[in-house]
This record gives C-alpha cells, sequence and structure tokens, in this order.
C-alpha cells in the first residue's frame, strides 16, 4: 500500500528539532509495514522549499512564498491530489496544522478517490492554548496579530466539524474514543530507540546530580517549579549537590533568569545552554543524570499527555521527573523508572528527586536497562501499526 505522510512542518536535516524527529520516527515506522519505496513525505525541508520525497522521489510543490505558512498552504494543498495520482497513494497520513477551504478541498479530493485519511491532532485539547495565544498577543499591544489569530481559530473550527465527511480516523494522544464525529485512534509518543544507550550505572549517593530539561522552553514547560524547588533545598543545605541544565531557547528563558535573581541563591546551579544539537547536545546527555519532562500541561488545561521528551530521556538511559498526565508511562514497565510529581504549580522537591535515584541506584539500575525497558514499551512500530491497520481499511 502506498502512502503519503503531509506534514506542514519544518524538516531541517542539518538542525532536526524534536517535532521533525518525531515526524521521521513514524515516516520509518509505516515503512516498516508497507515497504521502502511505498512511503512518501511532502513537507517544507530546511532549504525552504515543499517537496514530496521518498526512496526514488524528490519533486518541488511550486507555491509563492509569502512569509506565512497557512498562506502558502492555500497554494500547496490543492496541488496533493495530483500528486496521489501519480504515486497511486491508497492512503494518507496528515499531520494538523491548519484547516481552510484549501485543506477541505484537498480531503474532498482524496475521498473521491478512494484515499483514507487520518488525521493526527498532536496537542489535544488544545483550544484553551490558543485562545491563550490570542490574549497574549493582546497584551502585548499586537491588536493585529490577535486578530489574525482569532479568525484563524474561528475558521479551524469551522473547517474541523467538516472532516467526518471525508477523514477515516484522528490520531491524537487521549483517551477519547470520537471527536468532530470522526472515531479517534489514540497513540502515545514513542522514540526511534535504535542503539541503546551505553552500559552504565547510576551514581552513587553524594556524588553530584544533574537535573536535564532539552525543550523550547515555554512556560507550560514549568521549568520555574524545578528552580523554586532547587531555591528551597539550597536553602535547606541537604547535602549533595544538584545542577539544573536547560538546553534551549525559548519565551520563557528571560523570565526564568529574572526569577534566578530574584531567588539570589540559585544562579550557580541553573546552567543555560541555550539551542543546540547534534554531538553538542550528546554532550549534555552525557552530563545529565535525570530528565525532566513537560511539568505545565496544567497551564493548557491539558491532564492527559504523552509528550515526546519522556521518551527521549530514556532512549538515553536517563530516568525522568514528570507529573500525572502521562498515563501511558503508568500503564507501561519503565513507570518504575518515572517519578511524577501533582500536575499543578507547586515547587518540585528536589529531596524526593535525590531519594528517587538513589533507590534506583541500590536497585542495580543502569542506563541501559532503562532504554531497553523502555523500548519495548515505546517503539514508534508497535504503536504506529493500530494506525497503519486502519488506513488499510483492517480492524484493529
Amino acid at each position: 500500500m502506498n502512502l503519503l505522510y503531509i506534514s506542514p512542518m519544518v524538516i531541517d536535516y542539518d538542525n532536526l528539532d524534536g517535532v521533525a524527529r518525531k515526524i521521521l520516527f513514524q515516516k520509518e515506522a509505516f515503512e516498516k509495514f508497507a515497504g521502502k519505496n511505498s512511503v512518501y513525505l511532502a513537507s517544507y525541508f530546511g532549504d525552504g522549499g515543499f517537496r514530496v520525497v521518498g526512496e526514488n522521489r524528490n519533486t518541488e510543490i511550486q507555491y509563492s512564498k509569502k512569509g506565512s505558512r497557512q498562506l502558502e498552504l492555500l497554494e500547496i494543498y490543492p496541488q496533493i491530489p495530483a500528486v496521489c495520482d501519480e504515486l497511486r497513494i491508497k492512503a494518507v497520513y496528515f499531520r494538523i496544522f491548519a484547516l481552510s477551504w484549501a485543506s477541505d478541498k484537498m480531503f474532498n479530493e482524496l475521498k473521491k478517490r478512494g484515499i483514507r485519511i487520518a488525521v493526527e491532532i498532536p496537542t489535544y485539547p488544545f483550544w484553551k492554548e490558543k485562545w491563550m495565544d490570542v490574549l497574549d498577543k493582546a497584551r502585548r499591544a499586537s491588536m493585529p496579530t490577535a486578530l489574525k489569530r482569532t479568525i484563524s481559530n474561528i475558521v479551524y473550527y469551522c473547517y474541523a466539524k467538516r472532516l467526518k465527511k471525508c477523514v477515516t480516523t484522528i490520531v491524537t494522544f487521549s483517551d477519547i474514543k470520537e471527536l468532530w464525529g470522526v472515531p479517534v485512534t489514540g497513540i502515545t509518543n514513542g522514540y526511534n530507540f535504535g542503539s541503546l544507550a551505553r552500559e552504565k550505572p547510576l551514581k552513587a549517593a553524594g556524588e553530584d546530580l544533574h537535573l536535564l530539561m532539552v525543550a523550547t522552553v515555554r512556560n507550560n514547560h514549568g521549568a520555574d517549579r524545578v528552580i523554586k524547588g532547587l531555591s528551597e533545598y539550597i536553602n535547606e543545605n541537604k547535602g549533595r549537590n544538584v545542577f539544573f541544565h536547560i538546553v534551549g531557547d525559548g519565551d520563557a528563558v528571560p523570565q526564568l533568569k529574572k526569577l534566578i535573581c530574584s531567588l539570589g541563591n540559585v544562579d550557580k546551579n541553573v546552567i543555560f545552554h541555550g539551542f543546540i544539537s547534534g554531538s553538542e547536545l550528546e554532550k549534555i546527555y552525557e552530563i545529565g543524570d535525570v530528565g525532566i519532562s513537560t511539568i505545565g500541561f496544567h497551564r493548557l488545561g491539558v491532564y492527559y499527555a504523552s509528550p515526546l521528551k519522556s521518551k527521549e530521556y530514556f532512549a538515553k538511559g536517563l530516568p525522568v521527573v514528570g507529573t500525572t498526565v502521562e498515563h501511558d508511562i503508568f500503564a507501561s514497565k519503565s513507570k518504575r523508572f518515572y517519578l511524577a510529581f501533582p500536575e499543578d504549580d507547586t515547587n518540585i522537591d528536589i529531596t524526593e528527586i535525590c531519594t528517587f535515584y538513589e533507590k534506583l541506584e541500590k536497585q542495580g539500575s543502569t542506563n541501559q536497562m532503562i532504554a531497553g525497558t523502555a523500548s519495548d514499551d515505546f517503539s514508534w512500530e508497535n504503536i504506529m501499526q493500530p494506525v497503519y491497520e486502519k488506513l488499510k481499511g483492517e480492524s484493529y
């Protein structure tokens, strides 16, 4: 079965971010089922072009560059059905970005051709996040932008209600059974584990402990909870030195730096690395002992989630600190390597993290053991199989 993965995100192979890696991992999972020559990816790439690529395919989709992805997609989407004709596509996996008359027309044309469609909504529920973004723009006196986002949200909702005419299934990280009249296939975030983390025992009690957050550093990542907890821990002088490494750029970084100045006692224990990737990022992972997942989903009104970052930390052999929203981990064998705090604004108890880590160390846990367990739980191949079966038209 020939399958086209449509993702209007940027895949920059020289500078892959977490979303781009996830898209490529999902594509590789589909290739395991359909064969490498049968899966194609339609996406923006690092040079700014929008192309359809496959094992023996690299075709440019022509469009007028307008500086707005939503406007550009009005030209791109109508060209997709012809591409599907040429490639004899039988199924489409569409990672949602924006909905409009152009996406609606595309879905209708695909439906006429008998093509089965899965639409992935990466962050659901998301309405609170969308409207918070509008309010943020309004507060910053950017009323034209706030107005544009408001119109975009209304258009999105109107066309979302029309998906049931054409879409086979909606794919999302939740436990709901139906959305906008379309059956839902619930999945979790996975990871392409590849070669497992090298065998390395956890550190003995008393050694410095390095906490690591790799993110685009927004308010919902909750780094402030760790920083405040670290300040309390230092004030109480509880023993082993603990450091918090923040890797990535984002709009929360300036506020976090102000918070550190106001606390007055954590400036030597919190290290900002900025955005890094490749071998430099791998060096930071070598330093890290515990991964800090997203711990501020409640700020978006989300209480059921499956962040990719937790699986990435597991793949690196790190135990993970997160919150109670990650239901998929509680249902897995990896839960013993996961410490959950409440999904609220309370400070993170650093002493509890130290105790959690020391318990794993005494049990003889190693980095490779953590990665191996998570590989069995969260491989993309296992996660995407139900979606592929739906697209084939088979029950699962």
